[in-house]
């Protein structure tokens, strides 16, 4: 019964014109040059890279992007040890088309993390977190991008 449901539900779908609100085909700029510095701004420039010079478009942007990020601890055990991080990441994106500042906004990305007694697992967990932070700024800024117009 279920698998009847979901092959009528497929058929509907596949058949009512769904097109995906912020399909790369359908959208009306181009980013020309991302300018960043650090390893954030390069990881951001992979994230929209999708969107690097496409021709036929109306608005061409050039992005300014400073990316901080920021560790802080949040809570200390009774001997003084960090049990609980905050992670921060954020950019401040400055959008120019034609040498002319048409945008500019804050995105921000909190996490709160506990410690581990494995450093390096909780290095590479911290990395997974900046890199999930990263694609969610990302998608924010496209969005901001796709409000412009």
């Amino acid at each position: 019964m279920k698998k009847i449901i979901a092959l009528i539900l497929l058929i509907t779908l596949a058949n009512c014109g769904f097109k995906p609100m912020l399909s790369i085909s359908e959208s009306n700029f181009s980013i020309d040059k991302i300018e960043y510095s650090g390893m954030l701004g390069r990881q951001l420039n992979n994230n929209l890279k999708q969107y690097h010079q496409k021709r036929g478009r109306d608005r061409n942007y050039s992005l300014v992007a400073e990316t901080a990020e920021s560790r802080e601890i949040t809570l200390k055990d009774k001997k003084g040890n960090p049990s609980s991080f905050r992670l921060g990441v954020s950019v401040d994106l400055s959008v120019f088309e034609n040498n002319k500042l048409v945008f500019k906004k804050n995105f921000k990305q909190v996490f709160d993390y506990s410690n581990s007694s494995k450093k390096f697992d909780l290095s590479k967990f911290e990395d997974e977190i900046k890199k999930s932070m990263l694609d969610k700024i990302s998608e924010e800024i496209v969005l901001s991008l796709y409000s412009i117009q």
